[in-house]
């Protein structure tokens, strides 16, 4: 019974990792705000917390096989686990829009410590985007590998802060739910905006649940990408309810509305959603910088006589190193001052639509595998 009992606290505490992780690489300046959930869902109207709740499915479906295939390919960045799903053409394509996307999000992370900067503290955007990106490219030139440690560790302030937000924001004020605006969402329709919203989601979590799965327990998979998405859905309905609390007035006026509402409800309660959305904001941007960087440098893996070489890991030195990472990190720096919902509405949306080719790619592996099984 004693080894049973170990064993199956072994099985959690690895499932609990693959969660946290995913959970954290998902979430970042988008999320926690409550602008993605503002953009993809609460736009049309409190119904489509279904399309959450279809979301989260999608995410826990799909993040599962990306684990799986990870662990299978023993995959060691996003490219290996693109070749184990598809034809060399389509990993290509595949490959480069992920890495495009990760600059997307690096520029949006920044864009966001804009945002919070500007708003809470009352510093230029600018600045606030400065110092982020300062201090992501400085984490990425000396290395960051305890970066999964530190997004696993934020992951219980985030949830917990915004759980708390909802039920302040919930007990002390009613639900307004005439401001709702269907024609202003990018989709026609929720059911798009949360396909969407679950392919873009995985299209950045490629880099990190690839490797991630090949470093955990094969049994641990199925339950972490499980949890992980049953956080990710009550997280996201929290933010859906918290908006209905907000006026169209106040909406209209922030860019980051879940750091309005903890501002309404305390003005300490404000101080630290906005510390806990920094910690998110700079954890995300140093996985996207670092994943940006790691592929412009790394060459990939290569044919040698109709065999694939092992790819050799990119080594976080010397001069090319410190030019790719300054060079991406200013060029994302340029594009944040875009504005921070600008880029969530426009870029992420895009990146959605997009995304939708690897779920397609996934649901064809799947088939093809029940199909074989079933033979």
């Amino acid at each position: 019974m004693a080894i049973v009992t170990t064993d199956t606290a072994q099985q959690l505490r690895a499932a609990a990792r693959v969660a946290a992780t995913y959970v954290g690489t998902v979430v970042g300046a988008g999320f926690a705000s409550g602008q993605e959930v503002l953009q993809f869902f609460a736009l049309y109207g409190m119904g489509a917390v279904w399309g959450i709740l279809l979301a989260g499915a999608l995410l826990g479906l799909f993040g599962y096989l990306i684990l799986q295939v990870g662990n299978e390919a023993r995959a060691r960045s996003h490219r290996d686990v693109l070749d184990a799903l598809g034809s060399p053409g389509l990993a290509t394509a595949l490959d480069g829009l992920i890495t495009l996307f990760l600059f997307g999000g690096l520029a949006a992370m920044a864009a966001g410590a804009g945002a919070v900067a500007r708003e809470q503290l009352g510093l230029p955007a600018a600045l606030g985007s400065t110092l982020l990106v300062a201090g992501a490219a400085g984490t990425v030139l000396f290395g960051i590998e305890g970066v999964v440690r530190a997004i696993s560790a934020v992951v219980p302030f985030l949830v917990g802060a915004v759980l708390l937000v909802c039920l302040g924001s919930l007990g002390s004020r009613p639900l307004l739910l005439s401001w709702a605006a269907p024609g202003r969402a990018f989709f026609p329709v929720w059911p798009l905006a949360a396909l969407a919203y679950a392919s873009y989601n995985l299209v950045l979590s490629l880099s990190i649940l690839g490797p991630l799965g090949r470093v955990s327990p094969s049994r641990s998979l199925l339950p972490g990408a499980a949890m992980g998405a049953l956080v990710l859905g009550v997280a996201a309905a929290a933010i859906h309810l918290t908006l209905f609390t907000l006026g169209p007035g106040l909406l209209e006026e922030t860019e980051v509305p879940m750091l309005a509402a903890a501002r309404r409800l305390a003005p300490a309660l404000g101080t630290v959603y906005a510390l806990v959305l920094l910690a998110e904001v700079y954890t995300t941007a140093v996985g996207n910088l670092f994943g940006v960087v790691a592929r412009l440098r790394s060459p990939g893996r290569t044919r040698e006589r109709g065999h694939r070489a092992e790819p050799r890991p990119p080594k976080a030195s010397g001069r090319g190193w410190t030019l790719a990472t300054l060079g991406t990190a200013l060029i994302a720096w340029a594009v944040a001052q875009l504005g921070f919902s600008t880029l969530v509405r426009n870029l992420y949306s895009v990146m959605g639509i997009a995304g939708t080719v690897l779920l397609v790619t996934l649901i064809r592996r799947l088939l093809g595998r029940n199909g074989r099984a079933a033979s």
